[in-house]
């Protein structure tokens, strides 16, 4: 699972009002349950689960964004969970429908706040995509569409708290990335706003809690707030025990952090849950190794990075996942050339 804007995150798993078959009182308490049965199940990574309560979802909402969203949603949690694009045109397909049945529905009802959530959050979600394929003008046009979009979400109906996990996120981790640019008039530093609307999703959204909590701490850890970081992602592993996501931003949060001790013990957790995994292509094992060996250099514990690094050198990878490590593969080649100097080793 990559480390991006915060990005690796979970999916956001949300309904909406429907088209033609729009109920006053939805979402009712059903209807959460659901949902928030369903956000369970992907944060423990039981996608199956949570794709058999979609179909349900879909049944009593015909034609409308949620069911279509949600399974977007789930598919890619399981695609950056395992770090593969094998449903990459099922996800782009689902997310086009998503944005056409709410464009519908806002044609119906140009005041539903739902129907502008449902576009604003399928273009954030496309946008995630698109930057785990490295791309960049459409991860930038596909943000900035989705923000504009959650906006008028909220002009219309100031409740809707479930958004602002989308623009939390987008002022946040917009803000990171273009660190030095604050003085253009279209840049800024929007982290305090990212983080107070999270925190605002986290406590008052429907549907949206656990995510943004989940986002918040990556926050904490990259602002170095790492007591706060460490009691909620704490909260999180035990609420969800079997999913991995806050495994990986814990041990990601101590490394930046400099706590290289802790984070080899996290890292190595995750190392054995990747192994028990037969699902997966290898490049998060070599993700890991490649950090295990980051930690034990810091720490100038040689002869096991070396030992390490030996293990990554001869782990089988197949040619995608090994052109897409190609960097990684380079760090770990220039690591044993510093280790071995290091140590005295030709």
């Amino acid at each position: 699972m990559k480390s991006s804007s915060g990005l690796i995150i979970s999916a956001l798993i949300i309904l909406s009002l429907a088209g033609q078959t729009l109920k006053a009182d939805f979402p009712d308490s059903a209807d959460i349950d659901l949902i928030q049965t369903a956000l369970a199940c992907t944060f423990n990574e039981d996608y199956t689960q949570a794709h058999n309560l979609l179909e349900n979802l879909a049944t009593k909402y015909p034609g409308h964004s949620c069911g279509t969203f949600f399974t977007a949603a789930v598919i890619l949690a399981e695609m950056s969970d395992r770090e593969h694009f094998e449903d990459d045109k099922l996800f782009d397909s689902l997310i086009d429908e998503t944005i056409s049945r709410a464009d519908k529905l806002r044609d119906d009802n140009p005041k539903s706040a739902w129907a502008y959530y449902f576009m604003g959050m399928a273009n954030f979600y496309q946008a995630l995509q698109d930057t785990r394929k490295g791309k960049k003008w459409p991860v930038l046009k596909n943000g900035l569409r989705g923000k504009n979009l959650l906006y008028k979400a909220l002009a219309l109906d100031a409740s809707l708290a479930d958004a602002y996990f989308g623009l939390g996120n987008y002022y946040y981790w917009g803000s990171v990335k273009t660190r030095g640019y604050e003085w253009l008039p279209f840049v800024g530093d929007n982290r305090q706003k990212g983080i107070a609307s999270l925190q605002q999703a986290a406590d008052s959204s429907l549907f949206s809690g656990d995510l943004a909590r989940s986002a918040l701490v990556r926050v904490y850890y990259n602002d170095q707030h790492c007591d706060s970081a460490e009691i909620l992602a704490e909260d999180l592993i035990r609420k969800f025990p079997e999913g991995k996501s806050f495994l990986w931003a814990r041990a990601e949060g101590n490394f930046i952090n400099k706590n290289y001790n802790y984070a080899l013990i996290l890292y190595e957790e995750l190392a054995r849950r990747i192994e028990a995994d037969s699902s997966v292509n290898n490049y998060n094992a070599l993700q890991i190794a490649y950090q295990q060996i980051l930690c034990c250099y810091k720490l100038e514990q040689y002869e096991r990075a070396l030992i390490m690094i030996a293990q990554a050198q001869n782990m089988f990878l197949k040619e995608e996942v090994r052109r897409r490590h190609k960097n990684t593969l380079k760090e770990i080649r220039n690591l044993k050339q510093k280790i071995e100097k290091r140590a005295g080793k030709k």
